[in-house]
């Protein structure tokens, strides 16, 4: 069954879903700073690629899927190229790619690309800002790149997938003829 999209215009953005829409407001809520389909890239394969959101102060790209694993290749090959790029980086410099998924009972539903990655939404102590992080990599903020456990002030600061509410955009309602 394929569910199709319905364009949406967000904060002077006319983006390609209602769920795009809504994963922009929740970004919004949180204050990160979000770019829409900023960068188009041609793939190793020579597949072009358009990811739908960067957070530019979190060297983070999201991708924003329905509920199925359909289509997400081009996000994993993404995800696969920065790796490369990124090799000698430290983890908390290296570029993430993030999967945005439908809400679940009111809240916000994300995962990483990889395996290995156990991403999670962090509210560090030192610059009170909302971030993603892989928690089974280096702990630093990719904020203000506080290190280690001292960018938490407890264990409420980190928000694994379903933890953080998820925000609709403001929806245009028509009037009857």
């Amino acid at each position: 069954m394929t569910i199709q999209a319905i364009p949406m215009r967000y904060k002077g953005e006319q983006m390609r879903s209602t769920l795009e829409a809504d994963w922009a407001a929740t970004l919004d809520h949180y204050q990160i700073a979000w770019e829409y389909e900023p960068l188009a890239l041609n793939m190793d394969d020579g597949i072009k690629y358009l990811p739908d959101f960067h957070l530019p102060h979190q060297r983070v790209w999201a991708e924003v899927k329905g509920p199925s694993d359909d289509n997400i290749g081009k996000a994993i090959e993404f995800q696969k190229l920065l790796e490369r790029t990124d090799a000698h980086k430290w983890d908390f410099e290296q570029q993430l790619v993030v999967i945005l998924r439908p809400s679940r009972g009111g809240m916000a539903v994300w995962e990483g690309t990889a395996y290995a990655q156990d991403i999670v939404v962090i509210r560090c102590a030192n610059c009170d800002r909302f971030a993603f992080m892989d928690y089974a990599a280096t702990w630093k903020c990719r904020f203000c790149h506080m290190d280690g456990k001292q960018i938490f002030n407890h264990p409420g600061d980190i928000f694994r997938n379903g933890d953080l509410e998820f925000h609709r955009a403001p929806r245009q309602h028509r009037r009857a003829a």
